[in-house]
């Protein structure tokens, strides 16, 4: 049994009408945030959000979409302009 419920009714219940979209999103940078990734794997599974959340912080940049001129959309990272995977 899974700890965790499913967010999706509480948020049309909030938000009634919304549009739920899943993404999955990359967190980090291949090229940038080498480091923080490896520090990422190590602590996942044994610390808590919140120092999570402080080393998502730490990042130079930030993954975000990129849509291009004839529609294609990519995530690349916002500090360095690379596509990530």
């Amino acid at each position: 049994m899974s700890t965790f419920s499913d967010p999706v009714p509480d948020a049309l219940r909030l938000f009634p009408g919304a549009k739920i979209m899943a993404t999955d999103k990359p967190l980090f940078c291949r090229h940038c945030d080498k480091d923080l990734t490896a520090q990422w794997d190590r602590l996942y599974a044994t610390s808590s959000v919140k120092e999570l959340v402080a080393l998502l912080e730490t990042r130079p940049g930030k993954v975000v979409e990129r849509s291009w001129p004839d529609g294609r959309r990519e995530w690349a990272c916002h500090f360095c302009g690379r596509g990530v995977d």
